[in-house]
């Protein structure tokens, strides 16, 4: 009928080889409904496909981006790494060393020096005579001090160094009561865990191989360092404790240099810090100053801190301890010391020609100390292009640097490096001439160009090199207490207590802000959202949403509390005696009352002066807690106050009011000798933890409640540690004979409260084990089971106690409080023996902190969540965009 079909060469219609006149088509063809309709899906689907453009690449930007978060949490578990110790002495070499290595120069000044030594030690001349002590420092001092002001390579300033071996005890004129043979004793009673974490066993851990290392700073004296449980060591890698009390002993031997040094501005230096680092540099932020013949207690918390790698925005390395190749670091110290090398010789040596016009060093049989092609300190090869200077070698420049002894062995890096000399600018040109003048000429020239460049040079280099990984920061009070009792003057022994405070451990750990994981799961997740439904992703999101809710992690809220009115913090104090003398005597007459009446006359006479000398406690406060008064006093009718002239003191402890001490322990209380005035400053940390089913798992323990073990955490512990030392010290050391001899409680360092023992309470009836001398219980048979009591209390007690710090949970509501004691003179007094104590407590300038944890999810961010991601997979967008597909096929 007159219609023409174009037929293709296989007989078939041809198609409209443009697709969009076909869809022209197909839409002019629609009614206007049908249109409006298709617009809004096109636009629907424009919209998804631009959004989804949008958001994976902001995404992407994020992952790549490599920003992170910081999970900051209150570490419950007390088993970690032994801390490392450093401790240096005032001097670096030995008087007896030098004089051994250079007898004709120095032997017969060493032999004079001990001579002097033994006439003061044997009372011929007096310690306080300045002639002999000036004599003393001069001899060392004008000797050995000119022999390190010369040019000296590394390994022979250890030859002739301090050793770490001390002698025998008859070797010092001066300590007569040395127990070991070494310099440094030092002790740490923990408890190791071990065995997969299952096993727990108390210990005693000492160091006898130290790390040695010396520091040769610009300016002054010399150092000599040891570092103790550094994991530079293997065998301290593995080990995880709890450390309860590390003791060190400091000894000085006459035969290094003169005790008398420390008389006027020497001092021992104490650093405690990572096991896996050195200290770089000495510097008071890594170390703090002890005088020598003092007692010091201090007290410690930790913050460890977990870095992530090079991509992500803390960009920390992980430091190979164990690695020998060229171009690693063992050490981040390691890293700086190399390239603050790097940076002086780039500044003060490649700019100063010498009168050799710039020779190469490739054209000279001198040799520097710079390897440029590997960049590490060592030997400069032939054609490297260096210029020559003032003909001389380089050097490694004095400075504050620690130098450890590893790196001068045969064959390391620093085997044949020397240290700069010491030169003195102002007369370096008048006492040289000539050669000589030219040859230290460009010594003093780097000097003074140390100087003026080594502060910004180290800072770069803090900068470049990286952090470490995994460290660990100590933060720790130091307080003074009485000199040490010494054979002499010149004792010069130091002794250092220390013991975890009361503050809590803290993790501070990096984790990306985005993983990628979370990255690839995300960006599928866009894809499928708004391409296509996609339910076996929904299902596989809802379930892993869920097992995040339900697995209780949580997150940290660290805010700094503005408002000053909080609640009052509980003070505890103790006396150094239980029992008053006026009180057994009013109880048991019969027995005490003639001895006491005999006491108290004694201490009238003394009170009238007859005789020579050679108080209930009473706190006030402020509301708001502006400053706390606490006034001690001694009674005499209680006990001698002449005790407090021994080893008796008076304890503190600062605490939360919602807890008491547990035990009677250094990381709970501080001592104060009475008669002294003490000012006290304070900051406080408080901490907000979740019940079980979070990974705090707190408890409220109830301070109205009168079930045993739910008002104080201290009574769970106290319950525990009863019920485990029974069940190890009574059920299976129970002689037949002594079968129904009562259980009692076993002597500790626990305190127990006074309502415990009221009638009808927990204690009623119980008794504290008799304490008697296991040499003698054989002619006691009656006795014989307490003391085998005893025995097991004091080979299981420290490990029972951890177990039940670990088995009775935290508080969810605590307060620890950080505090710095002052001691201020003797308060006056009417006699020597009125020993009253006054303590001034106020806050310092840090402020207040919260450690509040949260719900990483909670049940309505859950709830919201699983419904937004069903929303997200069945929603309009999906559906517009399968019924516009359907449409069109």
């Amino acid at each position: 009928m007159g219609e023409n079909i174009e037929m293709s060469a296989n007989g078939g219609p041809n198609k409209d080889p443009h697709i969009s006149h076909d869809l022209k088509h197909k839409y002019e063809s629609m009614t206007k409904k049908a249109r409006i309709k298709t617009s809004v899906r096109l636009a629907i689907v424009v919209m998804c496909a631009a959004a989804m453009i949008y958001q994976v690449i902001v995404l992407t930007a994020q992952y790549l981006n490599g920003q992170t978060l910081v999970n900051i949490k209150i570490e419950q578990i007390k088993y970690n790494k032994i801390p490392a110790f450093t401790v240096c002495y005032p001097r670096l070499l030995s008087f007896k060393r030098v004089a051994e290595v250079y007898p004709d120069s120095y032997g017969q000044l060493y032999a004079t020096y001990m001579d002097t030594m033994r006439s003061v030690a044997q009372g011929d001349i007096s310690y306080h005579d300045n002639n002999v002590t000036t004599n003393l420092n001069d001899l060392y001092e004008g000797n050995v001090t000119a022999l390190i002001n010369k040019e000296h390579r590394l390994r022979d300033l250890f030859d002739l160094s301090i050793p770490y071996y001390y002698g025998n005890r008859s070797s010092s004129l001066f300590n007569k009561d040395k127990l070991t043979e070494f310099a440094i004793d030092i002790h740490v009673n923990a408890i190791r865990l071990f065995n997969n974490n299952k096993t727990l066993n108390v210990i005693e851990i000492t160091d006898t191989e130290p790390i040695e290392s010396l520091v040769m700073p610009d300016g002054r004296q010399g150092f000599k360092c040891f570092t103790f449980f550094s994991q530079m060591k293997p065998k301290w890698r593995e080990y995880q404790i709890d450390l309860k009390e590390m003791n060190m002993n400091i000894y000085q031997h006459e035969s290094w240099f003169p005790p008398s040094l420390y008389e006027g501005g020497a001092h021992v230096h104490l650093s405690m810090h990572s096991p896996n680092i050195l200290p770089q540099q000495m510097s008071p932020n890594n170390f703090v100053r002890l005088k020598t013949g003092k007692w010091y207690e201090m007290t410690y918390n930790r913050w460890k801190t977990i870095l992530l790698p090079p991509r992500y925005d803390t960009k920390c390395r992980e430091y190979d301890l164990k690695s020998t190749r060229a171009g690693d670091y063992q050490l981040r110290a390691d890293c700086v010391n190399q390239c603050v090398y790097d940076g002086l010789l780039k500044t003060c040596d490649a700019d100063k020609l010498s009168p050799l016009k710039g020779q190469p060093l490739g054209n000279s049989d001198n040799t520097g100390s710079v390897n440029t092609s590997t960049g590490k300190i060592g030997k400069v090869g032939k054609g490297l292009g260096k210029r020559q200077q003032h003909n001389a070698t380089l050097c490694l420049y004095r400075s504050d640097s620690l130098w450890r002894q590893e790196l001068v062995a045969p064959g390391a890096p620093l085997a044949d490096e020397r240290i700069c000399a010491k030169y003195e600018v102002g007369t370096i040109k008048s006492t040289l001439a000539g050669a000589d003048k030219q040859a230290f000429e460009r010594t003093v020239d780097r000097r003074a160009c140390f100087r003026q460049h080594a502060s910004r040079v180290n800072g770069e280099c803090e900068l470049k090199c990286p952090q470490e990984c995994n460290n660990r920061y100590y933060n720790y009070n130091v307080k003074t207490s009485d000199k040490l009792p010494g054979h002499s003057p010149w004792t010069k022994q130091t002794h250092v207590r220390m013991a975890h405070n009361q503050l809590p451990d803290q993790i501070t750990e990096h984790i990306p802000e985005i993983s990628f994981v979370q990255f690839i799961g995300t960006f599928g997740g866009l894809v499928g959202m708004w391409v296509v439904i996609c339910a076996i992703a929904m299902i596989y999101q809802v379930i892993d949403y869920t097992a995040q809710y339900m697995s209780g992690q949580t997150l940290v809220n660290i805010q700094i509390e503005e408002s000053k009115y909080n609640k009052i913090p509980s003070i505890t104090i103790c006396y150094p005696r239980l029992l008053s003398m006026k009180r057994v005597a009013d109880v048991y007459p019969v027995n005490y009352k003639e001895q006491y009446s005999a006491y108290l006359d004694t201490m009238q006479s003394i009170a009238d002066g007859d005789i020579s000398y050679e108080n209930s406690t009473m706190v006030s406060y402020l509301n708001d807690l502006k400053v706390m008064h606490i006034n001690i006093y001694q009674h005499e009718s209680w006990f001698p106050p002449s005790l407090y002239d021994g080893s008796a003191h008076v304890y503190l402890s600062m605490h939360s009011p919602n807890i008491m001490p547990q035990q009677m322990s250094s990381n709970n209380f501080i001592r104060l000798q009475a008669g002294k005035w003490y000012e006290m400053t304070y900051n406080r940390w408080k901490t907000i933890l979740l019940p079980p089913g979070y990974d705090t798992k707190c408890r409220d323990y109830r301070l109205s409640s009168t079930k045993s073990g739910d008002q104080l955490r201290a009574d769970c512990v106290n319950q525990c540690i009863y019920d485990g030392l029974v069940k190890h010290c009574d059920h299976d050391k129970q002689a037949a004979q002594h079968g129904q001899e009562p259980l009692c409680l076993y002597r500790s360092d626990i305190l127990w409260r006074k309502d415990l023992v009221e009638s009808g309470a927990l204690l009623d009836n119980n008794r504290i084990c008799a304490k008697y001398d296991p040499g003698t219980v054989n002619a006691h048979l009656a006795d014989e089971r307490t003391v085998y009591r005893r025995v097991c209390l004091q080979s299981h007690a420290l490990r029972v106690n951890g177990e039940c710090e670990l088995k009775c949970p935290q508080e969810c509501n605590n307060r620890y409080y950080n505090y710095n004691v002052k001691t201020s003179d003797k308060m006056d007094a009417h006699s020597p023996w009125t020993k009253q104590t006054h303590v001034r407590m106020a806050h310092n300038q840090m402020p207040q902190q919260i450690t509040e944890h949260i719900p990483e999810i909670s049940f309505v961010q859950y709830i919201g969540t699983v419904g937004g991601l069903m929303g997200m997979w069945v929603g309009l967008s999906a559906f517009a965009v399968l019924d516009f597909a359907l449409g069109y096929i």
